[in-house]
C-alpha cells in the first residue's frame, strides 16, 4: 500500500445513479524497522580510532558511510539515505493525475541539513462528479448504472491531451507552464512549488560560496554486516586521516521489518591531538633531489614539542643544508642514516617541515617519517618512482611458438644492451643512460595473447593517450574480447567476472575519477561522447556537431551490437545491458549519410583515421613510392557501415524496412568499386564485409585478396611493404654464429599492414582455409607490446581476429609447453653464473603472462605441444638526439620554447610546435597527438588545459590531457603549416635538480610506429 493508498466508498441507489467518495491518506511502509546508532571515541585518547554502535533487530542487516559536514546538505540523497528521501521519492514517483498526491508539510534544518522532517496529510477527493472519483483512482467502472460526469467531453490521451476539472482538455505540454489554460487552472495545480522552492535553497547553498573539492574529504567509513544475536553490531574503524566533521548515514535491513533508516543525524570529527600529513612528488628522475613536505597540527591546548625523524635506508640520504639554507645543486653535502630533527609547537598551531632526500637507486623507494610527540607518534611512508633521465627507447620482439607439428623449438633473443654505457672509446656520447635498461621476457598460451589482471585501456596496452570517444570503445571492445575469451576457453573466474563487467559498465555509462600517478584524470566513458539524437564524436567539448564521426558511430554500435550477441548467458543478464535505443537512435543518423549510390560519406572535415577517408589510395610505379589519391570512390567507410549494420541482431519493423535496403545498397556499391581497388587494406576489408553479407561478389573479392597475399617462409600477410621480402618477421642477426632473433621495428605502412592481415585472416577462417594458420603467425609477430600492436585500431581488429582463429583452431585443449630460458646473471662474488627458468604453459594459465627478467643474450627452449607466444620487451633510455630510433620515414618537424619565471624558476611555459613533413603522401594527417613531458615536481592543472582548448588559439586544437607526468595535446591533423600550442606548469612539489630533458613528440594517433617524431631539449 505505501507510499498511500485509498478508501473508496461507493453506492447505487434505486434510480440507478451511482454516487461514490474517496479518502486518499498516506502509509508509511519504512518505518518499523528501529535501530540506533552511536558513535563512541573515548577509548583512543589519541584519536586513532573510534567504535560505531548499532542496536537494532537481531541478524538485521546494516549498512552505513559518513560524508563531511559541509557536504551533506548540498547533495541530499546522493551520498546518504534518510527516510525522509525515501519517502519523497515514492510520493514523486511516476506520472501522478491530477488529485492523485497527499498534500505534504516539510520542515527545514536551520542548520543547513536536509529536509528534516514532513507531514503528510490525508485527504478527500478532489473529484467533482462520480466519474472522476473512479478516474482519480485509476479504477475502471463496468455497469450498467448511472456515473454522473460534469462534462461529456472526452480528451485523447495519445494525443497528449488530458482533461480539465471544470470540462474541456489541455496538452500535457501546457502544464506547469505559468498559464491557466483549464477556466478552474487544472493545469496549473500540483506543480510542486514546494519542491522547486527546496531546490532553489539547495541551489543557493551550494552557490553561495565557491567550494574547492580538494579542501573536502568527501566520505568515508563504508562499513556493513549484519546485527547479532543479542541485538547489538560493534566496529572499530580507523579515525580519517584528514581532521573533519562528519555526519553518518545508516540503511538496514531485516528480514521481519524491512527497510529501515536512521531518523536522525548522528556527527562526529576526526580532529586529533596531533597528527602528520607527508606529501612529496611521486616521480622524479635520476639525479633530482626532492623534499618531503611535512604538516605538522598540534590541536592540543597546550605547546609541545615534536621529534620528526627520517629512518635510514640503503635507497636514499639526507641532504643536509649549510648555513643560511645555502647548498650545492649537484654536490650537497649527503647523510646516510636516521635523521633527527626537533619542532616547538604552541597551541592549536601549525608548521611544514621539509625533509629533503637524494634516491640512490632507480625504481621505487620507500621514505619513512615519524614524527614522535608525549601525545603519540604518526608515521608515514611515502614512495617514490625514480626513473633514468633522457628519452626511453622501447623494443619488442614477439615469437609464435606452433608445437602442433614439432615437438622441440629453439630461439636465441639478445636485449641489444652493452653492460657499459660508455663502451665506445674516444665518444663523449654515451649510449644510453646508465642503469636505465629494463627487460622482461614473457610466454602466453594461444594465440589471443594475454589478459591483463589490471586496466584494460590504451594506456595499459598501447602506453597511447586514452582520452576520447575511440579510445573509450577501444577499452570497452578489448574487455569484452577478453571476457569472452575466459568465458569460452574455461579460465574465467568470479574475481575476473567482477573486474570486467565493472569495466564494461564503467567505459559504457558510468564515470569516476581515478588518481593517476601525476594527476587526477577523468575517465570518460562511451555515452559521454554521444549527441542527444544519436552520432558520436571524438571529444568531450563538441558541441556543434561538426565533426560528429559516421566512422565512430559506426564503430561504436558495431562493438555495442557485438556484446549483446556475446554476453547472450542467463546467468550475465543481471550484469549488463545496451539500450537498443541506442544503437536506434544511431542507425538513424548514419543513414542520412547513404547516398543515392549505395556509399557513405564522412561530412566530418577531418576524418580522424586516414584509413576511412573519401578516397582510394591507388599504387604508383612501385609500392614504395607513396599512392596517388582517386576521387568519387569511399570503399572503406562503406565497408564499415555494411560490417556494423551486419552486426545489428534485434531491428525488425520499422528500423528493419530501413537497415536492410542500406545494407544491400551499401553492398552494390563494394560489389561496383570492386575492380578499382588496389590498396591491400580496401581489398581486404571489403573482402571481409562482402563475405560476411553473403554477398555474389565474395568469391571474386577473395581471388583478388588472395592473389595480393605476401608469403614469406611460415608466415602470409597483406601489406604495401615485404614485396620484395624486407618485412620478414622476425629478422635475424648472425653473431658468432648464432641466429639471434631481431627486435620488431615498426615499418612505413604498419598499421593498415595490421588492419589488413587481420580482416583476411577472418576471412580465411571464415571459409575454412589452412593457410589461416601462417597469417595468425604472421599477426603474432607483429606485436610492439605484450599485449597490443601499433595503435587502437589496428589492435581491435587484430584480437578480434585471432579471437575468432582461437576458436576455429581450437589447439588450446592440447597446449602443454614447458619454455625453458637460459641466461647469465651476476651471483653475489660478481661471477657470470648460468641460470634456468622454466615457464609452464597449460590451458589452465593460457592467458596469464609470465615473466621473468633476464640479461644478454639467452636461449630459449620450448617443448610440448600446442601453441604459445614467446615475447622479448627492452627499453632503455637516451641522452642524445642520435641515438633516438629514427621513424621508418620523417613525417613530422617537432620543435618547443622555453620559458622559466616566477621565484626560483616555479612557474614553467612550454610552448611546443609542429608540422606535416609527408606531403607527398598526403596533404594533412590523421588525428595528431604532441606530447610533452613535464619536469618532476611541476604540475598542471586539468580544468586550465580545458579551459584553454575551449578559447580555441588555434582551429585544429581539440582536447589536452595531463597524464603520467606528461600533456598531450589532441589535434584534428597536421598539415604544412606551422602548428603550436602552450602549456603552464606550476611547481607542485620542491624538486632540486631542474629534469634536464624534456621529451617532446608528435605522431599520427592511429599511425604512431611511422608518423612518430622525438625530440629532447636541455636546460
Amino acid at each position: 500500500m505505501a507510499p498511500k493508498a485509498s478508501l473508496i466508498v461507493f453506492n447505487i441507489l434505486s434510480s440507478g445513479e451511482v454516487i461514490a467518495d474517496r479518502f486518499l491518506f498516506p502509509v508509511d511502509g519504512i518505518s518499523r524497522n528501529k535501530f540506533s546508532l552511536t558513535v563512541n571515541h573515548r577509548k583512543d585518547f589519541y584519536k586513532r580510532s573510534f567504535e560505531v554502535i548499532v542496536k537494532g533487530d537481531p541478524l538485521a542487516f546494516i549498512g552505513f558511510s559518513a560524508v563531511d559536514r559541509a557536504l551533506y546538505p548540498l547533495t541530499p540523497g546522493l551520498n546518504s539515505w534518510t527516510r525522509y528521501d525515501i519517502m519523497r521519492g515514492l510520493h514523486q514517483s511516476g506520472k501522478l493525475k491530477y488529485g492523485q498526491s497527499v498534500p505534504k508539510m516539510s520542515f527545514l534544518s536551520s542548520e543547513g541539513f536536509a529536509e528534516e522532517s514532513a507531514i503528510h496529510l490525508g485527504t478527500n477527493s478532489y473529484g467533482i462528479d462520480t466519474w472522476s472519483i473512479f478516474d482519480q483512482a485509476d479504477l475502471v467502472v463496468f455497469t450498467d448504472g448511472r456515473i454522473g460526469r460534469f462534462t461529456q467531453m472526452f480528451c485523447d490521451a495519445q494525443l497528449g491531451e488530458l482533461s480539465c476539472v471544470s470540462g474541456g482538455c489541455y496538452n500535457e505540454t501546457e502544464k506547469c507552464d505559468g498559464v491557466w489554460n483549464c477556466k478552474d487552472g487544472t493545469d496549473e495545480g500540483q506543480c510542486g512549488l514546494a519542491e522547486k522552492m527546496y531546490e532553489e535553497l539547495l541551489e543557493f547553498r551550494r552557490t553561495r560560496f565557491n567550494h574547492v573539492d580538494r579542501t573536502y574529504v568527501f566520505h568515508c567509513c563504508w562499513t556493513s554486516g549484519n546485527i547479532s544475536p543479542e541485538g547489538h553490531f560493534i566496529v572499530k574503524l580507523p579515525m580519517p586521516e584528514r581532521p573533519a566533521h562528519y555526519v553518518i548515514s545508516a540503511v538496514s535491513m531485516s528480514e521481519t521489518l524491512g527497510l529501515g533508516l536512521l531518523d536522525y543525524h548522528v556527527t562526529f570529527d576526526s580532529i586529533k591531538p596531533f597528527h602528520m600529513i607527508v606529501e612529496t612528488a611521486e616521480r622524479i628522475h635520476q639525479g633530482e633531489q626532492v623534499s618531503l613536505r611535512c604538516a605538522l597540527f598540534n590541536y592540543y591546548e597546550q605547546e609541545i614539542e615534536v621529534l620528526i625523524i627520517l629512518h635510514g635506508s640503503d635507497q636514499y640520504d639526507f641532504i643536509e643544508v649549510g648555513p643560511l639554507g645555502i647548498t650545492t645543486s649537484y654536490f650537497a653535502q649527503r647523510v646516510s642514516g636516521s635523521i633527527h630533527h626537533s619542532v616547538w609547537m604552541a597551541a592549536d598551531s601549525t608548521t611544514v617541515v621539509y625533509v629533503p632526500v637524494v634516491p640512490t637507486v632507480l625504481g621505487n623507494i620507500n621514505v619513512k617519517v615519524t614524527a614522535l610527540t608525549q601525545l603519540g607518534e604518526d608515521t608515514q611512508t611515502k614512495t617514490i618512482e625514480v626513473i633514468p633521465e633522457g628519452i626511453k627507447q622501447y623494443f619488442h620482439t614477439s615469437i609464435p611458438l606452433d608445437l602442433t607439428i614439432t615437438g622441440m623449438l629453439n630461439k636465441y633473443l639478445d636485449i641489444a644492451s652493452t653492460q657499459h654505457p660508455d663502451s665506445i672509446p674516444f665518444q663523449l656520447e654515451r649510449l644510453f643512460v646508465a642503469n636505465s635498461p629494463k627487460a622482461s621476457v614473457s610466454a602466453v598460451g594461444d594465440v589471443f595473447g594475454p589478459v591483463l589482471t589490471s586496466t584494460i585501456d590504451a594506456y595499459t596496452m598501447l602506453r597511447m593517450p586514452h582520452q576520447g570517444g575511440e579510445m573509450s570503445v577501444f577499452s570497452f571492445a578489448m574487455n569484452l574480447y577478453a571476457l569472452d575469451f575466459l568465458r569460452r576457453t574455461n579460465q574465467l573466474k568470479d574475481a575476473d567476472t567482477e573486474r570486467l563487467f565493472n569495466a564494461l559498465n564503467a567505459c559504457k555509462m558510468f564515470s569516476f575519477i581515478e588518481e593517476s600517478s601525476s594527476s587526477t584524470a577523468e575517465v570518460r566513458t562511451i555515452l559521454n561522447y554521444q549527441d542527444y539524437y544519436g552520432p558520436f564524436h571524438q571529444f568531450m567539448n563538441e558541441t556543434l556537431g561538426l565533426q560528429n564521426s559516421v566512422w565512430l558511430t559506426t564503430l561504436t554500435i558495431q562493438v555495442f551490437e557485438e556484446s549483446r550477441r556475446l554476453l547472450q548467458y542467463a546467468d550475465w543478464e543481471e550484469y549488463f545491458y545496451v539500450d537498443p535505443l541506442i544503437t536506434e537512435q544511431c542507425v538513424k543518423w548514419i543513414l542520412k549519410h547513404q547516398l543515392p549510390n549505395g556509399a557513405f560519406i564522412e561530412r566530418a572535415y577531418a576524418p580522424y583515421d586516414r584509413k576511412m577517408s573519401y578516397h582510394t589510395c591507388q599504387p604508383r610505379v612501385t609500392w614504395e613510392e607513396g599512392c596517388t589519391w582517386l576521387d568519387k570512390t569511399n570503399a572503406t567507410l562503406t565497408a564499415q557501415v555494411v560490417i556494423g549494420l551486419h552486426e545489428i541482431i534485434s531491428f525488425s519493423g520499422s528500423m528493419g524496412s530501413l537497415t536492410i535496403p542500406a545494407k544491400m545498397t551499401g553492398t552494390r556499391y563494394l560489389e561496383r568499386v570492386l575492380d578499382q581497388l588496389f590498396d591491400p587494406y580496401e581489398i581486404a576489408i571489403v573482402t571481409y564485409a562482402l563475405t560476411i553479407v553473403n554477398s555474389p561478389s565474395k568469391d571474386a573479392a577473395f581471388e583478388k585478396l588472395d592473389g595480393l597475399k605476401n608469403t614469406l617462409d611460415q608466415y602470409i600477410y597483406w601489406g604495401k611493404e615485404g614485396r620484395d621480402g624486407s618485412n620478414q618477421p622476425p629478422e635475424f642477426e648472425l653473431r658468432n654464429n648464432i641466429p639471434l632473433t631481431r627486435a620488431h621495428i615498426p615499418k612505413t605502412y604498419e598499421n593498415t599492414n595490421i588492419a589488413a592481415t587481420s580482416y583476411a585472416l577472418m576471412v580465411y577462417n571464415l571459409r575454412r582455409s589452412f593457410l589461416a594458420e601462417k597469417i595468425a603467425a604472421w599477426l603474432n609477430a607483429q606485436r610492439l607490446h605484450n599485449t597490443g600492436f601499433s595503435s587502437t585500431q589496428d589492435t581491435y581488429i587484430a584480437t578480434k581476429a585471432l579471437m575468432h582463429h582461437s576458436y576455429f583452431a581450437n589447439v588450446r585443449e592440447a597446449t602443454d609447453i614447458n619454455i625453458t630460458i637460459y641466461h647469465q646473471q651476476s651471483n653475489e662474488l660478481g661471477k657470470a653464473v648460468s641460470v634456468e627458468h622454466v615457464l609452464h604453459v597449460k590451458q589452465s594459465n593460457l592467458s596469464t603472462l609470465q615473466e621473468i627478467e633476464p640479461w644478454g643474450q639467452f636461449r630459449a627452449i620450448a617443448q610440448g605441444s600446442g601453441y604459445a607466444i614467446l615475447q622479448l620487451d627492452v627499453e632503455y633510455s637516451v641522452d642524445h638526439v642520435r641515438y633516438i630510433l629514427p621513424p621508418p620515414v620523417a613525417a613530422f618537424d617537432v620543435w618547443m620554447d622555453i620559458i622559466y619565471t616566477g621565484w626560483n624558476a616555479s612557474i614553467l611555459i612550454l610552448k611546443p610546435c609542429a608540422r606535416w613533413t609527408l606531403l607527398d603522401e598526403s596533404p594533412q594527417s590523421g588525428m595528431a597527438v604532441i606530447e610533452v613531458g613535464i619536469p618532476s615536481g611541476y604540475y598542471v592543472h586539468q580544468p586550465d588545459l580545458e579551459a584553454y582548448c575551449g578559447t580555441r588559439p588555434n582551429h585544429l586544437l581539440r582536447y589536452a590531457e595531463f597524464y603520467d607526468g606528461k600533456v598531450s595535446f589532441f589535434l584534428d591533423y597536421l598539415d604544412g603549416g606551422v602548428t603550436c600550442v602552450e602549456v603552464l606548469a606550476s611547481r607542485w612539489y620542491p624538486v632540486a635538480n631542474l629534469t634536464r630533458f624534456i621529451t617532446l613528440k608528435a605522431y599520427d594517433y592511429y599511425a604512431p610506429g611511422k608518423l612518430t617524431a622525438a625530440a629532447s631539449i636541455r636546460h
